[in-house]
């Protein structure tokens, strides 16, 4: 599968073709991939959050549902399109509403302004989507955010932020500030931190 991923070439989008998004998860990670004419357009993939990891099978299977579209609005918008799945609660759930879980109620919500039909399909069958999100969790490493922060030449909490977001890694906001404001270096050589001594012009 691995190798299936490496050679298959992108399509352009084609804003007058029916349009597919198949989406997985793994136990660590969401995936997603946006499919025209049986070809993909694009791969969508991220590890879960600490907090993310502790949700029900069906919930992990809803935010990859949703995080895949959230990703893909613009190109979404306006176009009716097809949801494949392979958590068959999921698509029952989306289709007939009947649900007490406040966190699926929500997403179901959020789901309603864009025009869909969502199917199930068996994991074996959905081979893409589960490849992707089982691949992003096994090839996760998460280093430490100290060395992180110092081999960045001490980039600031923005910048730190940004970084970690675009490669799905697994630090809180709070995490970043404390690294920030716990190095030495920064707090000798940064301006935010230097106060030169008071004088008049």
């Amino acid at each position: 599968m691995k190798e299936e991923l490496k050679t298959a070439s992108l399509a352009p989008f084609d804003n007058d073709a029916p349009t597919v998004v198949e989406t997985d998860a793994s136990e660590t990670a969401n995936a997603g991939t946006l499919q025209q004419h049986g070809r993909p357009v694009a791969f969508f993939s991220r590890s879960l959050y600490p907090h993310e990891k502790h949700y029900s099978s069906i919930e992990k299977e809803a935010t990859a549902v949703v995080e895949t579209i959230r990703h893909w609005r613009y190109f979404l918008t306006a176009r009716h399109f097809s949801i494949v799945t392979d958590q068959k609660a999921i698509s029952f759930t989306v289709r007939s509403g009947k649900t007490k879980n406040d966190k699926l109620n929500r997403w179901r919500l959020e789901l309603s302004s864009f025009s869909y039909s969502i199917t199930f399909r068996p994991g074996v069958d959905n081979l893409c989507a589960d490849a992707l999100s089982r691949f992003c969790a096994s090839g996760t490493k998460i280093p430490d955010l100290k060395h992180l922060h110092e081999i960045l030449c001490h980039p600031g909490v923005r910048r730190l932020l940004h970084y970690i977001r675009s490669r799905n890694l697994l630090f809180l906001i709070v995490e970043v500030r404390k690294t920030c404001f716990d190095c030495v270096i920064c707090r000798e050589l940064k301006p935010k931190f230097f106060k030169p001594s008071q004088s008049h012009l």
